[in-house]
């Protein structure tokens, strides 16, 4: 069994926390490569906007995900909305 880290999972995640030992520019955070965002007063503070930014964006820009062909809407929390059989290959033709 592996064991991860918190800091590890989040970088699965896509979520990188930079210190200021790792960045000169000190405690920030990057999503998937994108611009770096900060500096921070520390660690807790740059995981914290990091989320914050997620959660913002969840609610604003992406308010629909669909699992599995069912189609759900974030509106300060998940609502079901109904099914869509998903898109492949076979069904484009």
């Amino acid at each position: 069994m592996v064991k991860l880290t918190t800091r590890a999972m989040l970088e699965q995640l896509g979520l990188t926390i930079t210190t200021p030992e790792s960045d000169p520019r000190g405690y920030g955070y990057t999503w998937r490569g994108r611009h770096w965002v900060g500096p921070f007063q520390g660690e807790y503070a740059a995981l914290k906007a990091a989320f914050d930014e997620a959660i913002g964006i969840m609610n604003t820009e992406r308010p629909f995900a669909q699992v599995n062909g069912e189609l759900w809407m974030w509106n300060n929390g998940w609502k079901y909305i109904g099914f869509q059989e998903p898109e492949n290959e076979s069904n484009q033709l």
